[in-house]
C-alpha cells in the first residue's frame, strides 16, 4: 500500500483518537461525541463519509445536519474546528484527505456572560449563612475569582503551590507557569482551611451550590441574552445568578485587574493568556460602566 492510498471512515478514525489519546476523561468525551454525530450524519445521509471523499459540500452538509440539531453556532464551530484537527491528524498518518473541508469557516460569535464585581465578590464571600458544602464551595470560587485561574487550577491548588509567598501553579489547559500575588482575601483562606479549601464534588455540582449561593445574595438582575441556536437568533431574558459558574471567576478577576488599572500584559502574565484577543473575550465591562469610566478621563475634560 503507498503513501495516500489507505482508507478508513472518519468515525472511526475519531473513535480511535479518543481510546488512544492520553488526555483527560472531558477531552474524550467531546471527541466520542463527535464520532458519535458523524454517524448519526452517515445514517441520515446515507452515506459513508472516508478520509478521501469528506470535501467542502460534505462538511457544509454536516454544518446544516448539526445545526438542525439545535446546537448553538459556538457550538457548531468548535465542533467544526475539532474535525479539522483531526482531519490534520489523518494527513500526519498519510491518509488521504480532501483539502477543500479546510475551506470551511464558520464566524465565533459573542456570547452574552457576566462577571461579579470586587463588591459582590466580598458580599458573596461574607456572607454568613451558608453550609458547611457551600462555604467550601463559595471560598474556593472567592480564590479563583482573586487569582484569575481555571477551574481545573483553582479546584487543585494545594500548599505546594505556595512558593515564597506567591501562588505559583503550571496550567492544566496550556501548560503556561503562572506566579500571582496572594490577595488578603485568599491569604484569610488559606488562614482558615489551614491551606485551600479541598472540594471533592463534580464541576457540575460545583455550579449548582455556587448558583444557589449567588442566588440567595440576591444577585436577579435581569440580562438580555443573544444568540444563534440552529441557525436562528434566540432571545433570552435571563437573571444573573443563572449565569454564575466556575468560570466566572477567571472572567471576574481579569475584568477588575482591567478596570483597577493594571497593564493587560501584566493580567495577561497573571492568567496565562498568550494573545490579546482571547484576553480581551475575558473583558465584560458595559456600556454604562465604560462611559462612566471615561468620563473622569482627561480627554472629555478639555473645554
Amino acid at each position: 500500500m503507498g503513501i495516500f492510498s489507505k482508507s478508513i471512515r472518519i468515525a472511526k478514525y475519531v473513535r480511535n483518537y479518543a481510546d488512544t489519546v492520553k488526555r483527560s476523561p472531558a477531552y474524550i468525551r467531546v471527541y466520542k461525541n463527535i464520532a458519535n454525530k458523524l454517524e448519526q450524519f452517515e445514517r441520515e445521509s446515507k452515506q459513508t463519509l472516508k478520509n478521501d471523499n469528506f470535501g467542502y459540500k460534505d462538511f457544509c452538509a454536516f454544518i446544516d445536519f448539526l445545526n438542525r440539531q439545535g446546537l448553538k453556532q459556538n457550538t457548531v464551530r468548535s465542533l467544526a474546528d475539532k474535525l479539522k484537527f483531526i482531519l490534520s491528524l489523518m494527513i500526519r498518518d498519510m491518509y488521504k484527505v480532501n483539502s477543500t473541508a479546510f475551506q470551511v469557516r464558520i464566524k465565533s460569535e459573542f456570547v452574552t456572560s457576566v462577571y461579579l464585581s470586587v463588591d459582590e465578590v466580598k458580599q458573596l464571600y461574607y456572607y454568613k449563612h451558608y453550609d458547611k458544602a457551600q462555604r467550601i464551595v463559595v471560598d474556593l470560587f472567592a480564590v479563583g475569582c482573586f487569582t484569575g485561574m481555571r477551574y481545573s487550577d483553582y479546584s487543585t491548588l494545594n500548599s505546594n503551590n505556595i512558593q515564597c509567598g506567591f501562588i505559583v501553579k503550571k496550567t492544566k489547559k496550556t501548560g503556561v507557569v503562572v506566579k500571582i500575588p496572594i490577595h488578603p482575601i485568599v491569604r484569610e483562606i488559606l488562614e482558615r482551611y489551614d491551606g485551600f479549601p479541598k472540594y471533592k464534588g463534580s464541576k457540575q455540582n460545583f455550579n449548582k451550590v455556587l448558583k444557589t449561593a449567588v442566588r440567595r445574595n440576591g444577585f436577579n438582575q435581569e440580562i438580555l441574552c443573544e444568540f444563534t441556536q440552529g441557525g436562528k437568533i434566540v432571545r433570552q431574558v435571563k437573571r444573573k445568578y443563572e449565569m454564575i459558574a466556575s468560570h466566572t471567576a477567571r472572567r471576574s478577576f481579569a475584568t477588575n485587574a482591567y478596570l483597577a488599572g493594571i497593564p493587560i500584559a501584566r493580567i495577561m502574565m497573571l492568567t496565562g493568556h498568550q494573545s490579546e484577543t482571547s484576553f480581551f473575550k475575558y473583558i465584560k465591562i458595559q456600556n454604562t460602566e465604560n462611559a462612566e469610566e471615561l468620563a473622569h478621563h482627561a480627554f472629555f475634560a478639555i473645554a
